[in-house]
């Protein structure tokens, strides 16, 4: 006869998360974190006429999606401008056009549910993974737009600890808008700066380069020395589910060779973008 096992509570405590410590530690270490990441920064509102830069389709989601539709809400207009193509999320896809196309239809299915016209929507088909190659002609045609749409609000990536079209992203945003004196309010949104311990739970086969990286930014305290500032859209969550869902080719692989967001780190990636807060670097450029 087996040896009784200790009782559920202390087997929980002595369960290992898949980050090297304690998944009782992880859990606790993120609600810290979070508790002093809502303590500092600051509540702000954003207004006025918005533009939202998303290196690939679903990054507006994921990044702004509840900010986005409290801006539409309350009728401020906002606009999106998507660099890439997308075709690089799923390499195995028989179709790479196919996926494009899909991704196309995605975003503006996600915009609507977030409030956004199919007018307010541009995707600009750089190749995804290469946009800092085409970062000549993406400044000059960011600074059309800019002139164009005349915004107030800018939201970028985050180019801390992100997928290099976000960094080129970022650059080209600021390129593009070097020396042109519009006082823009800046908002830079955080997806792929979450994917490191104790954010997250590093599945088997990654947790050496996961661990590598939550080293390197000091086990989530770096998000406290960067993030300034937070909305809440608690009231969004719903807009924002939905329009996550729009992007289907995303949350499941349709390829069927590989998993979508929804399983990224046990699905405790996915779930930092529904906490009710979401969070930003405030800058004025």
């Amino acid at each position: 006869m087996a040896q009784p096992g200790p009782p559920l509570q202390a087997r929980k405590r002595l369960d290992l998360c898949r980050a090297g410590f304690p998944m009782s530690l992880r859990s606790l270490a993120v609600r810290v974190l979070d508790d002093v990441l809502e303590r500092t920064c600051a509540p702000i509102e954003p207004a006025g006429r918005a533009l939202v830069l998303a290196p690939h389709p679903d990054d507006e989601t994921l990044g702004c999606g509840g900010t986005v539709a409290r801006l539409r809400a309350q009728g401020h207009p906002v606009s999106v401008i998507a660099f890439t193509d997308g075709r690089g999320s799923h390499p195995n896809h028989a179709d790479p056009d196919e996926l494009v196309r899909q991704r196309a239809n995605e975003l503006l299915n996600a915009a609507h549910c977030l409030g956004l016209r199919s007018e307010d929507v541009q995707a600009w088909n750089f190749p995804d993974g290469a946009l800092r190659q085409h970062e000549a002609l993406a400044v000059r045609r960011l600074r059309a737009a800019v002139d164009e749409l005349r915004p107030e609000t800018l939201f970028v990536p985050l180019p801390v600890g992100e997928h290099p079209d976000h960094i080129a992203a970022y650059w080209i945003a600021r390129s593009a808008l070097r020396g042109t004196g519009t006082g823009l309010d800046v908002f830079e949104y955080p997806v792929w700066f979450w994917r490191h311990a104790p954010w997250v739970s590093p599945p088997p086969g990654q947790r050496r380069a996961l661990l590598r990286t939550s080293l390197a930014r000091g086990f989530g305290a770096q998000a406290l020395s960067v993030l300034n500032a937070k909305v809440d859209v608690r009231s969004q969550l719903d807009a924002k589910r939905r329009a996550l869902a729009a992007h289907a080719s995303q949350v499941a692989d349709p390829s069927g060779a590989a998993a979508g967001l929804r399983t990224v780190c046990d699905g405790t990636f996915l779930a930092r973008f529904f906490t009710g807060t979401e969070f930003f670097r405030r800058s004025a450029w």
